[in-house]
């Protein structure tokens, strides 16, 4: 499974394709995901407002059509 990152008003993110790993059929599994960007670019986006989409894709295109999307504020640090 793995994922590809829409966040058009955040170049630094906006395309990243993320890999979340092998899923079972009928599995579900929640994941925090720490994605790294440059000081400069995590400066910038310091208190702002960011909205993401990732839309999920699988090898057999039976993941959900519909995007998990993200709006709020990027934390500080990895946790």
């Amino acid at each position: 499974m793995r994922g590809q990152i829409t966040a058009p008003g955040v170049p630094a993110i906006d395309g990243r394709m993320i890999y979340l790993g092998k899923l079972a059929r009928g599995a579900a599994v929640s994941r925090e995901l720490v994605i790294p960007i440059a000081a400069r670019a995590a400066a910038a986006l310091r208190g702002q407002t960011v909205e993401l989409s990732i839309e999920l894709r699988d090898g057999h295109d039976t993941a959900p059509s519909t995007p998990v999307r993200f709006r709020g504020a990027l934390a500080e640090s990895p946790p």
